[in-house]
């Protein structure tokens, strides 16, 4: 049986890559969306492809421009088909600084990006799902929606409304067989995370009770349990090792 296919936000790298290599390997076609590393995107795509035997492309769309996104939305339909079973609202950004040091242009990504971006997202795909009767839609929220961390508010906030913003979406599309579900990440090792060093990592770690630091690996588990579950909708799952602090 086919698997259908599955769009991805801010695909080119890190967790979003991740999450588009999972679905592939899973058996869904990718499309992947990024905002402005062609190359990247294209080489996850090629790779994906080869490695998997799924479809891949890619897309260049700013998740925070409706327009942009209903493009995006065209180019599947016209490439893919109608068959769009998972959607992950992946694509963010963060600025960790003192609140009065933001400048407006910071602030105002941080919310159109992380939480506007997700609801244009489920605004621009749900329809598809909604017809199809079916769909499972996971959003990159964080562990910062969940608990406060220092010089990080106006994150904070985003990532919390896109968390209750899941919530309201999972009762109200519940009805056509959708589940709406949040992964929240800690810290998480990545091509460009690992770049902080050894010593940073390890103060990481002492964070977690366990005393270990969470990988993108551990992202792709949680994913593959929400997109194929039948039940799980509603929730957020903080993969952060159990740290309660930053």
């Amino acid at each position: 049986m086919e698997k259908g296919y599955a769009v991805v936000t801010g695909a080119s790298r890190g967790i979003g890559k991740a999450c588009a290599e999972q679905l592939a390997k899973e058996g869904y076609d990718v499309l992947i969306n990024y905002s402005g590393n062609k190359e990247r995107a294209q080489e996850n795509a090629k790779n994906f492809s080869e490695k998997y035997g799924v479809k891949t492309a890619i897309f260049q769309a700013n998740v925070s421009d409706l327009e942009q996104v209903e493009k995006m939305r065209d180019f599947a339909i016209e490439n893919f088909g109608e068959d769009l079973r998972v959607l992950i609202n992946n694509a963010g950004v963060g600025y960790v600084k003192p609140f009065f040091d933001l400048t407006q242009a910071e602030l105002l990504e941080m919310i159109n990006v992380d939480l506007v971006g997700t609801i244009y997202g489920f605004r621009v795909f749900a329809p598809i799902m909604v017809k199809n009767k079916f769909g499972r839609i996971v959003s990159m929220a964080s562990t910062s929606g969940l608990r406060s961390t220092p010089n990080t508010a106006v994150y904070c906030a985003a990532k919390g409304g896109q968390i209750a913003f899941n919530r309201g979406m999972a009762i109200d599309l519940g009805q056509y067989n959708i589940t709406c579900n949040c992964i929240c990440p800690g810290f998480i090792t990545t091509e460009t995370s690992m770049n902080h060093g050894e010593e940073f990592f390890q103060r990481i770690a002492n964070l977690s009770p366990l005393k270990v630091v969470a990988d993108v690996g551990d992202i792709q588990e949680a994913l593959s349990y929400l997109i194929n579950s039948d039940v799980m909708t509603g929730q957020s799952i903080a993969v952060n090792c159990g740290t309660h602090s930053w």
